[in-house]
């Protein structure tokens, strides 16, 4: 996957291979909001609690990311590892 993407980036610029990027921290969301109008195919299974913490867990990491941005953003030192 990194070097698939650090292929793309190359070949199509910076600008728009950032733009593809941040697309895919949107899609994630939409596919979970379209779970839950087939709601009916998960129930009450263990697939649904399943799906729930993989979305808890995406969140989380996105939440990471964007305080590890914005933290960059406002000049301070990035972390040493």
């Amino acid at each position: 996957m990194v070097l698939t993407s650090t292929l793309l980036r190359t070949r199509i610029g910076r600008a728009p291979w950032y733009k593809i990027h941040l697309s895919t921290y949107v899609v994630p969301l939409l596919v979970f909001l379209h779970s839950f109008s087939i709601g009916e195919v998960l129930g009450e299974t263990a697939l649904k609690y399943y799906w729930m913490a993989l979305v808890a867990a995406f969140g989380v990491i996105v939440a990471i990311r964007i305080a590890h941005a914005l933290g960059h953003a406002e000049g301070q030192a990035p972390d040493p590892d």
